[in-house]
């Protein structure tokens, strides 16, 4: 089978070629159509090679994926690019169809693949390929040359080499694959690296990697260099010829190289020989292909030699590792295995690897002996915690034998730390023996202890088998209630399962008191006897060394027990004591079975009262509304439903339902009960029928007032319409008569300086004048708009609303601008008389001046002309 399991093994018989043919897609099928080659295998199926490009037909098994498992072709096996795709995983050969073109796409159908076996097969595939790419390229096809079998020959040639070899021609692994799978086999074991380890694998990976860029960067480098013995480039060869002797030769020599990939430190030089013997065979067939090929040789050999010293040196360091985990008995077997390792791989080391693997190795030897002392140790010290538990004088004898026996068998295994590890058992064995003497005192005090709490037990012993017997009198007498039950009347039957219920109750207090002194004794006993009650810490001083951990056991020390300090009698005190606890929850168990069965007789009782007590009272019922001849006729019932049902005026439908329901004409005991029930049945119907009308009235008056506001609204809303519709229409005459009386006043508005103090009054009072007409207007408008304001309201369209604040924004602009004219006016006024005032200080002046030069001209002062002077020029 294949490496991945996915399929079967390929037959003995492969065929030699396989010829591909009809591809669909115009941009892949230039890569895929022609003859392939068989060349070797992959993942245990055939690998064909051919194509104008060299593309490679393979199979990939499931180690990527179930969906990627199946036939491909493609540049490169396992590559990122493909072409083509076949999901048959059962078939060991490339299958004939079902190919899918691109390899994610649909399947081609007109893609076919052709097998040919043997030599001639593949001449033919050769001669096919050739034949459709002349074709393809209006050319005719070349014939192939003799020998066309020279793939058959190469392929022969690499498997016998193989054979002779004892390896299997497979493609050769990246050198450092070995190597770190040694690294995750040394890692394999579960334990946990040292730091030294850690960054021991750190630098084997880093070198690693640097081989690794350093061979990347040198096949570049060589992939650049012009190669001077190639006779012709590759871009200038043709993709339809067919393979030349020297290529042929140059394959050969290829599969001989392939085999490097698994050679080990032991065949190394026989496949080197082997590939330099190839080469000089071939070296004349190969002509000027014959230098690149010793190139390619010689790299190929560098890097098995690169991989084979990583190996050993991985090896060497596993063995190391191994070493560094080793107990007593492993140390010397384990140490000749690293030397055997550094001795047989000695050759394939570096001289840095085998100075850094003789360091590891002495490093390695020193952690494995640091590791016995541990171990050692440790036992040690395990013994001496369970030495600082111990609480008899045997344990202790016995755990220390022990310690002395470890002390001495695997002292010399512990260096440096058996001093620390005896120091530490001379303090853990005083600690233990003062333990154990604290302990015969507790035990000695035990003793005296159990014997004062064995009177208080047998009291107790009394006090339980008193609390039994009432129990077992209790339940007797509610055994015997329950049994006479039937054969009492329902008031005695309930005085009885009463009179059992205070007896249980009693018994029961008895019970619990007894219940909660047994509790009381317990906890009291248990410090006196030397117990640890839940949840308290020991009193015993242990001191133990920082090397040893004291144990979580230590808190309460399991030997603290009644058996182990007061001895045969304390434990007996404990066991009698447990013993009437058990029976007082026996007794407990058996009065609650008791209680069970007294509430159940009295719950049974009662509802047995109840029933005789309804029976009396509807017999007196009916006696108090029969008829003398003990019947309720159609009088009586109406009486009866108007006393106890509230019914007034009893329909004949209803007596006539009565009548049939009851087959009778008048109703007797008997049919009292069925009567009752009617009766309440059509009290019932009543009271549904007046909800029902009192609830349509309701609704009814709802519907009545939900029409009124609707109506309502419907007015309140023509209201609104007209008042909006009556100031939509004064507003703007309003505005318009304000727009005139300021044109008509722009004058006295604008330049009311130059107007003396008449005139500006006379424009005031025009102005005033001229604004009353449009003042009324806005007063009628303004109230309007109030109005309009207190109708509205939620039931009314929005469309209102906002229709009334655009006219009340549009009338507060008007009535703004008839503001300013107010104010205009006003102002107009207050400079009128401030106008006057000042023409009549004018005139008294002119008056003075006119006076002054009347007096210059006639030369005549006097007192008062004097005193006008003054006056003026003050």
């Amino acid at each position: 089978a294949g490496a991945g399991g996915c399929g079967t093994s390929v037959s003995s018989t492969s065929p030699a070629a396989v010829l591909v043919e009809g591809c669909s897609n115009a941009q892949l099928a230039p890569q895929v159509v022609g003859a392939f080659l068989h060349v070797g295998e992959h993942h245990g199926r055939p690998i064909f090679r051919g194509g104008p490009n060299g593309a490679l037909i393979y199979y990939f098994d499931t180690r990527d994926g179930e969906p990627f498992c199946g036939w491909w072709i493609g540049p490169k096996i396992g590559g990122d690019q493909a072409w083509c795709f076949n999901d048959n995983r059962a078939s060991p050969t490339p299958p004939a169809t079902g190919w899918r073109v691109p390899w994610n796409g649909p399947v081609d159908a007109h893609m076919r693949l052709q097998l040919r076996h043997g030599s001639a097969a593949a001449a033919s595939a050769n001669a096919a390929a050739a034949a459709a790419a002349s074709t393809a390229l209006g050319r005719p096809a070349a014939t192939p040359p003799a020998g066309d079998d020279r793939m058959k020959r190469a392929r022969e040639a690499s498997e016998s080499i193989a054979a002779r070899l004892g390896l299997r021609n497979t493609s050769p692994s990246p050198p450092a694959s070995r190597s770190r799978r040694l690294d995750e086999e040394g890692r394999g074991s579960g334990r946990r690296d040292s730091p030294r380890q850690s960054e021991e694998r750190g630098r084997r990976d880093r070198d690693r990697d640097r081989d690794r860029d350093r061979d990347r960067d040198r096949d570049r480098d060589r992939d650049r260099r012009p190669d001077e013995h190639r006779p012709m480039r590759e871009e200038t060869r043709r993709p339809d010829a067919p393979l030349t002797p020297e290529e042929v030769a140059v394959m050969e020599v290829r599969e001989v190289i392939k085999c490097l990939g698994t050679t080990t430190a032991e065949d190394c030089d026989l496949v080197s020989s082997q590939l330099e013997l190839a080469i000089e065979e071939r070296r004349e067939a190969m002509g000027n292909h014959a230098m690149r090929m010793e190139w390619e040789a010689r790299d190929a050999f560098k890097q098995v030699k690169q991989r084979l010293r990583q190996e050993a040196a991985g090896s060497v360091r596993q063995a190391i590792a191994a070493l560094r985990q080793a107990t007593p008995e492993t140390l010397a077997a384990l140490q000749r295995a690293v030397e055997r390792k550094q001795s047989s791989l000695s050759e394939w080391l570096s001289p840095e690897d085998k100075e850094a693997v003789s360091e590891e190795a002495k490093a390695g030897l020193e952690a494995a002996r640091l590791h016995i002392e541990r171990l050692a140790a440790d036992h040690a010290r395990q013994v001496l915690r369970r030495l600082a538990n111990a609480v008899t004088p045997e344990a202790l004898e016995h755990l220390r034998s022990e310690l002395e026996g470890a002390l001495g068998e695997q002292g010399d295994q512990m260096g440096a730390e058996h001093a620390k590890v005896k120091e530490e058992a001379e303090r853990v064995l005083e600690a233990a023996k003062a333990r154990v003497l604290q302990m015969e005192e507790l035990r000695a005090a035990a003793q005296k202890e159990v014997e004062k709490h064995l009177n208080t037990v047998k009291n107790f012993a009394a006090d339980v088998a008193h609390a039994e017997t009432e129990v077992q009198r209790v339940s007797e007498a509610v055994a015997t209630a329950a049994a006479n039950e039937e054969s009492l009347s329902p008031d005695d039957a309930l005085e009885a399962a009463k009179l059992c219920d205070e007896a249980v109750e009693s018994v029961k207090r008895a019970l619990d008191a007894a219940q909660e002194q047994g509790h009381q004794l317990g906890a009291a006993m248990a410090p006196r006897l030397g117990l640890m009650p839940p949840g308290a810490a020991a009193t015993l001083p242990v001191p133990l060394p920082a090397g040893v951990v004291q144990p979580p056991s230590l808190a309460v020390p399991p030997g603290l027990s009644v058996a182990a300090l007061g001895g045969a009698a304390g434990a007996d005190a404990q066991a009698q004591l447990r013993a009437l606890t058990a029976r007082l929850a026996l007794a407990a168990s058996c009065l609650s079975e008791a209680a069970t069965k007294a509430k159940v007789a009295r719950e049974r009782s009662g509802r047995r009262a109840a029933a005789a007590k309804r029976e009396q009272e509807q017999r007196e019922l009916f006696a108090r509304f029969a008829n003398p001849l003990e019947l309720l006729g159609s009088h009586e019932i109406d009486t009866l439903a108007k006393a106890e049902y509230e019914l007034e005026g009893l329909s004949e439908e209803f007596h006539e339902k009565v009548r049939s329901a009851l087959s009778v004409e008048a109703v007797n005991y008997e049919k009292f009960a069925r009567l009752r029930q009617m009766l309440a049945i059509e009290r019932s119907e009543v009271k549904a029928r007046q909800k029902r009308f009192e609830e349509e009235e309701r609704q009814r008056k709802e519907a009545e007032e939900a029409e009124r506001r609707r109506q309502e609204i419907a007015a309140l809303q023509g209201k609104v319409k007209a008042l909006l519709g009556e100031i939509s229409a004064s507003l703007p005459v309003a505005s318009k008569t304000i727009a005139g009386v300021e044109v008509e006043c722009s004058e006295f508005l604008v330049g009311g300086d130059s107007f003396n103090a008449d005139e500006l009054l006379a424009a005031a009072a025009e102005t005033e004048a001229a604004l009353k007409r449009p003042a009324a207007a806005l007063q009628a408008l303004r109230d309007k708009l109030e109005a309009i304001e207190k109708a509205l309201c939620a039931e009314l369209p929005k469309y209102l609303g906002e229709e009334a604040r655009e006219l009340k924004v549009k009338f507060e602009r008007a009535e703004a601008r008839g503001t300013r004219m107010s104010l205009a006016v006003a102002k107009a006024r207050a400079r009128a008389k401030e106008t006057e005032a000042k023409e009549e200080r004018v005139k008294e002046q002119r008056q003075k001046i006119a006076k002054l030069e009347a007096k210059y001209d006639n030369d005549e002062p006097d007192d008062e002309d004097e005193e006008d002077d003054g006056e003026w020029q003050s």
